[in-house]
């Protein structure tokens, strides 16, 4: 055993020497046990900020998580305001100096490391109970009796002694099996590894800092003068003391000597995983995972989803529950107030994706829309879905029929008196230009013939601006749309795009786009055709005034513009399915771990939010409405033209069957302006039609022409 000599003599210690002889030195370790003492109330409450880094971070956690619980009083179902409760105006404004947060923060770092907690209730000169007091539970003493459990409470600060009623007194605490009137914290569940974690943090910093750590003992064959040993002394010192040189071997000349390697390093000493398992040790007794700590950066937006999920659940709502079971038992009736609850608000997450599939699951079949709406905007706070005004009945599949009811067929449906034979309305005569003469006909042929030279150009011309203002307005809605779907995806939604509202969104925005679209195109074609009145005026058979208009009202305009709406919304719900199946493959993917912020970022660079997305659905839509206010303006005044034609653009970007239509459906081979355009084996009305295929209408610039026709034969 070495021992540090002693000067006044040269007496060696031996190890196998020390039995039978009176030590020369006793060291303090000497006199010390090799067990560690039994930490006290003081020591737990001491070591939140003087101990182990991990129950700091797991006490902290906890007790804010508690805090930051807002409280509620009802009386029956009746939600009570702090005027209308004493009860819970004193708990919102405990005293003076702390707040509620403060109080339940405090209230639960005691309960954490020591297991128990007390709050003394003052009264004001009236006598009321006031004010909300935590006592440190190192001050506050219990007095047992043997009738009444508790006969009070002395509080003891230095040599002053203060006693309480038990009506003046809020008592808190964690069960404690051996001793009914104590309490067992979490830190002295797991009081050892907390110990064993402390003590290795401290080898570790004096590792660093105390710089007469042995390396190694210097053992003399002989025996050294005081000269001698003053000089191996201050080497000793001079080569060890300070942080700089730790660990360095002192040396001395003129004799033989030896040397015997004493060092165990920190990785031979394995700290690196002993404070591993000692900090899962202490995690585990706290219930605290690590991503909610922030250690597991990696973790993925489920497997955090997960551990907020158990940790609301498993930890802080039980201890909300504990509170809340001893304010109503205790607290409440202090204030007379004997049907007051106070409650907490549960903080637990809802399970969104399981009540979105269980509500889905029930809709038409055990609840309505409206009614499945309802429950969703009560159970999720981020979630407000309007009602529908057609959302209060359960509808069922036509093949959802009792077992022996006979099929509907045709001779089985009611007529109605709307749909009766007998009810004809007179078609009421109209002036045509079939009646004009072969003169006037060429005049307007030859007119048209010069506006189709510049046709698309003046086409273009209208629809730049109409262009460029739905462009905007659908980046703008893009830009919105996606920051709300990764803010609700980094809320924890996996669906996070709502159709609902969004569906609501787009319709309040592209209804007036539509409609201001609809009129610039349909004032433009009565502009071309107030053209031809002027040659019917002078026709001799046609003296009056010829009556040209574009009607908005018209039922086909309104019928064609909500088709626009409705059919645009097929946007949204292409950007949903794209989102949530980016997530899920994110998600699902074995071959990468993606974080949060991967799929962010992913969610952030999709082309469902691009300026390009924004500018192809623009340059689309005005263009197909141009085309069918231009068919709708031809349908109102189809009294002045014979016909329409096909007018392709004719550049590289034309589709193939576009040119071919131009060609089918020339002014030679016109049709009637009720009559339906054939597209590579689709019918439709105009150019852009609502019911083409997006093969054949996405950025069509093909128009049409109207066409009078002249008999050659008169």
């Amino acid at each position: 055993m070495y021992r540090p000599r002693t000067k006044s003599g040269n007496t060696q210690i031996h190890s196998n020497s020390m039995q039978g002889k009176q030590k020369k030195y006793n060291g303090y370790a000497s006199q010390q046990i090799n067990i560690p003492p039994n930490l006290t109330t003081g020591d737990f409450l001491r070591t939140y900020g003087d101990g182990s880094n991990w129950l700091y971070a797991c006490v902290s956690k906890i007790s804010q998580n508690i805090a930051d619980v807002d409280w509620s009083a009802y009386s029956g179902d009746k939600e009570l305001t702090e005027k209308q409760s004493q009860a819970l105006a004193v708990l919102n404004h405990p005293n003076p100096y702390i707040s509620r947060y403060e109080l339940m923060e405090l209230t639960d770092m005691w309960m954490s490391l020591c297991g128990k907690s007390f709050w003394v209730i003052e009264k004001d000169k009236a006598g009321r109970n006031r004010e909300i007091w935590p006592v440190s539970p190192l001050d506050m003493w219990i007095v047992p009796d043997r009738n009444d459990y508790i006969k009070g409470y002395i509080y003891k600060s230095g040599a002053d002694q203060i006693p309480f009623t038990p009506d003046q007194v809020i008592f808190f605490n964690n069960p404690d099996p051996y001793n009914q009137y104590g309490g067992i914290g979490q830190a002295q569940g797991c009081r050892n590894s907390l110990e064993i974690d402390k003590y290795s943090n401290e080898h570790n910093r004096n590792f660093f800092y105390n710089g007469a750590k042995l390396s190694g003992i210097l053992n003399v064959e002989q025996d050294l003068d005081d000269e001698s040993f003053d000089r191996l002394t201050e080497q000793f010192r001079d080569n060890h003391m300070s942080v700089d040189r730790a660990h360095s071997i002192a040396m001395i000349e003129g004799s033989k000597a030896s040397f015997t390697d004493l060092t165990m390093n920190n990785k031979d000493m394995d700290f690196y995983n002993l404070r591993q398992l000692t900090r899962d040790e202490i995690l585990g007794v706290f219930g605290v995972n690590k991503s909610i700590l922030g250690l597991d950066q990696t973790s993925s937006l489920a497997n955090m989803e997960t551990a907020e999920y158990s940790f609301q659940k498993h930890v802080i709502r039980p201890r909300l529950r504990r509170i809340q079971d001893k304010l109503n038992n205790e607290y409440v009736q202090l204030f007379g107030e004997d049907d007051v609850q106070l409650q907490f608000t549960d903080p637990v997450p809802a399970n969104k994706e399981f009540l979105v599939a269980t509500i889905g699951q029930l809709t038409n079949k055990m609840i309505t829309v409206n009614e499945g709406r309802k429950i969703l905007n009560k159970l999720l706070d981020d979630v407000e879905l309007d009602l529908l005004s057609d959302g209060d009945v359960i509808y069922n599949p036509m093949n959802l029929v009792p077992m022996g009811t006979p099929p509907v067929t045709q001779q089985t449906v009611p007529t109605s008196d709307a749909t009766d034979n007998n009810d004809t309305t007179e078609e009421l005569p109209q002036k045509s230009i079939r009646k004009t003469n072969k003169s006037t006909k060429a005049k307007l042929k030859q007119l048209i013939q010069k506006s189709n030279i510049t046709r698309i150009q003046e086409r273009d011309k209208m629809s730049k601006p109409l262009e460029n203002e739905f462009q905007d307005t659908m980046t703008k809605y893009f830009k919105v749309m996606k920051d709300d779907v990764i803010k609700k995806f980094n809320d924890g939604s996996r669906n996070p795009v709502d159709l609902v509202v969004w569906d609501k969104t787009l319709t309040q925005i592209v209804t007036p786009l539509y409609a201001k679209i609809f009129k610039t195109s349909g004032n433009a074609v009565v502009n071309e055709f107030k053209g031809y009145s002027n040659i019917l005026r002078k026709d001799a058979g046609n003296t009056d005034n010829v009556n040209i208009v574009f009607d908005y009202k018209d039922p086909n305009v309104t019928r064609a513009i909500k088709n626009k709406v409705m059919k645009i919304k097929g946007v949204n719900q292409t950007t949903k399915d794209n989102v949530a199946e980016l997530i899920k493959d994110m998600y699902e993917s074995e071959e990468d771990n993606f974080t949060i912020k991967d799929i962010s970022d992913a969610i952030s660079n999709m082309p469902e939010f691009d300026e390009a997305r924004a500018e192809t659905i623009a340059q689309t839509e005005v263009m197909s409405s141009i085309n069918q206010a231009t068919i709708s303006t031809y349908q109102q005044n189809s009294n002045l033209i014979d016909g329409k034609s096909w007018l392709a653009v004719g550049d590289s970007h034309t589709r193939d069957s576009h040119i071919q239509a131009s060609m089918d459906y020339d002014e030679s081979n016109s049709i009637a302006v009720d009559d339906y355009f054939n597209l590579n084996g689709n019918d439709c009305l105009c150019p852009g039609d609502g019911e083409l295929p997006p093969e054949e209408s996405i950025n069509c610039r093909c128009c049409m022409m109207p066409v009078v026709k002249v008999d050659e034969t008169e």
